[in-house]
């Protein structure tokens, strides 16, 4: 079997702990691949050592963390890319029949019927994507799961957290989210086809067009002139990069909760310097501790569905995040967010 191991001998890590600077380079990786990285990450060499046990834990985990999740990401990526391959063909196909039904009813197009068509069609379209994810999902907190139970000398049988509510309420969430973008972009979409008349060969083309920046990004705003939001995401990346984050931060709460952990801390993904990408609000949660379970919070703002934190950068400038998504109980904060939870009790480094 090919194996891609990852030289950990050059990373230097800083002394808060974090994931080492370099990424993982962009390869493609089978599946026998990617059990070799994951057999590297439980197995591989430790990151130097930092100022006091607590923090060289912290680091050994968080930088592993971050390597497991970029590895996933992959599997993520290819995952969304079918899910919106066959959303995009359905659409289509429903296009097709209505701009058929027309022309034999010697009739206009019926863009409600359409949009009736299409919404009724993403109704079903979100238990798909949530069938379809979750086997990498089981994957990946399987994996972050089996190497914080090595780490950390625990036995756990991981896969039984697949059976507790939270697994169905963030599998479900998830899907339900990712529908929900992808309706409303539509619906926009039809209104404007309204607006400006468009045929049914101008729909296919920039129904082809958006669904083509959500796969695989690279397009340009000129492209999307006609769109009337914002210029559409490259999806595939950021759902693949959140929701290993998302998934893997989950699990662990999970898991820290039935070793009886009742504390856990925040550990950014702060960048070797002088690079330093992390961004401010992350940087001002790192290190912070709370107890497992329970909601995130800040400069005393609890970050609950709805919340507003205003925060402040180095240049005194104030910023704004809303949590419109849901309520936060761990990383993610935001979007390509790499942070990460580690287990605390007061016997691995340091007092309350």
């Amino acid at each position: 079997m090919k194996r891609y191991v990852i030289d950990y001998g050059d990373i230097i890590t800083p002394p808060y702990g974090g994931p080492p600077g370099k990424p993982l380079p962009d390869v493609d990786l089978t599946e026998d691949e990617i059990a070799g990285v994951v057999e590297d990450l439980v197995l591989g060499k430790k990151p130097k050592k930092t100022d006091s046990p607590f923090n060289t834990l912290k680091a050994r985990v968080s930088m592993r963390h971050d390597m497991l999740t970029r590895v996933w990401e992959r599997q993520f990526v290819n995952v969304a890319r079918d899910r919106f391959e066959a959303d995009k063909r359905k659409l289509l196909s429903l296009l097709r029949a209505q701009q058929k039904a027309a022309k034999e009813a010697k009739a206009t197009i019926d863009w409600q019927a359409i949009y009736a068509g299409w919404m009724t069609y993403l109704d079903g379209a979100g238990n798909e994507w949530r069938k379809a994810f979750i086997p990498v999902i089981k994957g990946l907190i399987l994996d972050h799961g089996e190497a914080l139970n090595l780490e950390f000398g625990m036995t756990f049988e991981v896969a039984n957290l697949f059976a507790q509510e939270w697994f169905d309420t963030y599998t479900f969430r998830f899907a339900e989210d990712v529908i929900a973008t992808t309706g409303a972009a539509l619906q926009s979409m039809l209104k404007t086809a309204q607006a400006e008349g468009w045929s049914i060969p101008v729909m296919q083309k920039r129904l082809e067009l958006m669904f083509t920046q959500w796969m695989e990004g690279g397009l340009t705003a000129e492209e999307f002139d006609w769109f009337e939001e914002r210029m559409p995401k490259y999806r595939t990346e950021m759902i693949a990069r959140s929701e290993t984050i998302r998934a893997s931060n989950k699990g662990a709460d999970a898991l820290y909760g039935a070793w009886g952990v009742e504390w856990k801390e925040w550990v950014s993904g702060l960048d070797v310097e002088p690079e330093g990408r992390t961004c401010v609000p992350c940087f001002a949660l790192n290190g912070k501790r709370f107890p497992v379970g329970a909601v995130v919070s800040c400069d005393g703002v609890e970050f609950t569905k709805g919340a507003i934190w205003n925060f402040q950068d180095e240049e005194g400038k104030t910023h704004t995040i809303k949590f419109d998504y849901e309520t936060v109980t761990g990383p993610p904060l935001h979007p390509q967010c790499r942070c990460s939870w580690v287990p605390w009790m007061e016997r691995w480094g340091e007092s309350q």
